[in-house]
């Protein structure tokens, strides 16, 4: 289970809209944006700001059904946050290259989970 893979039909399904492909996607690297900032500080430096990220307040009956899941897969998962922690970090470690996404709000993270979760 690839997390960009899945990131992206997660969007496509939830917004009805295709996204387009990140510099990520198609090169296998984190691109620079013009101001000198990564990509992922570009798109997530001018996002709004909730509550902070707190992994206590997502469900741990969901989040151990995740991990059961992967391993079961011969995977793994790595629970963080962003560097200036405003944002949830999941690293998914399955059948090939580790991959990283981010969430601003327990909601979005809730629905991402759920959604590794159907596949």
């Amino acid at each position: 289970m690839k997390v960009s893979k899945a990131r992206y039909e997660y969007n496509k399904r939830e917004t009805g809209v295709e996204m387009a492909k990140r510099y990520e996607d198609k090169n296998g690297k984190n691109g620079t944006a013009a101001a000198g900032r990564s990509k992922i500080a570009e798109r997530f430096g001018n996002a709004t700001r909730g509550e902070q990220p707190d992994w206590a307040r997502i469900n741990a009956e969901l989040l151990w059904a995740l991990i059961q899941r992967l391993t079961a897969d011969d995977g793994a998962v790595m629970f963080g946050y962003s560097r200036d922690g405003g944002a949830y970090s999941l690293k998914v470690y399955s059948g090939g290259e580790p991959e990283k996404a981010y969430f601003h709000t327990d909601a979005e993270m809730i629905d991402f989970i759920n959604y590794l979760l159907e596949e």
